[in-house]
């Protein structure tokens, strides 16, 4: 399936809680998998490599 190209005006994101927002929804990101993500830095930060690469994927759907 392909993502649905969405627009997002750069001028949105000069403040930080319009950033903060768009990046949790860019990242579909929910409270509870922040406090996860803490929990598992130990696991997670390895694969920070990896998990980057997949983000950029996501990045280049957006055309900021």
């Amino acid at each position: 399936m392909v993502a649905k190209m969405q627009h997002i005006s750069a001028s949105s994101l000069e403040n930080l809680p319009p950033r903060i927002s768009y990046l949790s929804s860019f990242l579909e990101l929910t409270a509870s998998d922040g406090e996860a993500l803490l929990a598992a830095k130990p696991l997670v930060a390895p694969l920070v490599p990896a998990i980057l690469d997949a983000v950029y994927v996501k990045l280049l759907s957006f055309d900021i």
